[in-house]
């Protein structure tokens, strides 16, 4: 069974009506996520990590979402600011 922020997931991300389950069901959400199912790796992985804060406050929950996010504007920079073409890697 989903817990408060999964069900906030479940409500509120953006076009869930084209992941391949009904959002009303909270097995078949699983069981897509489990499967690796649902085409959105992003999805998957807010779900997953929802789970992990069964119980948690808001604070908590807050907390990986905010660590998650650096991380991805890191990389976005690092994309961002990457040349057009990446050298190839050194031969052998």
């Amino acid at each position: 069974m989903a817990n408060r922020y999964q069900k906030l997931l479940l409500e509120n991300y953006p076009e869930i009506d084209l992941l391949p389950f009904d959002a009303g069901d909270e097995a078949a959400v699983e069981a897509a996520v489990a499967d690796r199912a649902t085409k959105d790796t992003l999805f998957e992985f807010l779900w997953k990590e929802l789970a992990d804060h069964n119980g948690d406050s808001p604070d908590d929950v807050l907390k990986t979402l905010d660590q998650a996010m650096r991380d991805i504007f890191v990389i976005r920079r690092a994309v961002q600011s990457a040349p057009d073409e990446v050298p190839a890697g050194p031969r052998a």
